[in-house]
């Protein structure tokens, strides 16, 4: 009988070291898209635009976003400005309180507005779209698909650690066909008044 069960364990353990532990740590569905699992975050070179949008834009598709009417001014406005963001978007921002930026943003080709990419994560399982929100702001360029959320501070900068803003993580987002995808995140946090983000 010990004899059985050390063998057992001895062809567990060999199933083990053959398959290099993949999959036994994490749980279904935990997995992420590799750039998540990285340490380093993106930059706006691995996520290049081919193609900008140059033409006449079309007029924005106030029904094609949850929050589109109540912002549709500024929506409308942006838009006429043109592209400047991941070839053939506008993206439009305003200000939501102290430290606080909200924003949409519109394909230019077609007028539909986008947010975050739906989520099925909801409590309801109700797909759920969001406005953008950030405390720092957003970098973004017109060349390439990433957006940078709530970057780091700059050094001169001391009112970023004020209300706690400061620690909010920074966020890196790609656009994609159903809006922003979250693929990076970097923790933030608070040392001798000083902003460290790494």
């Amino acid at each position: 009988m010990a004899r059985r069960h050390g063998r057992t364990v001895f062809l567990f353990v060999t199933a083990i070291a053959l398959l290099g532990g993949t999959g036994l740590a994490q749980a279904p569905g935990s997995q992420g898209s590799p750039r998540s699992q990285e340490k380093s975050p993106p930059h706006f070179d691995d996520f290049p635009v081919v193609g900008e949008f140059h033409g006449k834009p079309g007029p924005v598709d106030l029904s094609s976003h949850p929050d589109a009417r109540t912002f549709q001014t500024r929506l409308r406005q942006g838009a006429q400005k043109g592209a400047n963001f991941a070839g053939n978007y506008a993206l439009v921002s305003w200000g939501c309180g102290n430290e606080c930026q909200g924003s949409l943003i519109i394909d230019l080709r077609t007028g539909k507005v986008f947010g975050l990419a739906e989520s099925a994560s909801e409590p309801s399982g109700r797909a759920k779209r969001e406005i953008l929100e950030s405390s720092r702001g957003v970098n973004f360029k017109l060349t390439s698909k990433l957006l940078i959320v709530d970057p780091p501070c700059s050094k001169d900068y001391n009112p970023c650690v004020s209300f706690g803003r400061s620690q909010e993580p920074v966020r890196y987002y790609i656009m994609e066909n159903d809006g922003l995808r979250l693929i990076h995140k970097t923790p933030c946090r608070l040392v001798n008044e000083k902003q460290q983000c790494d």
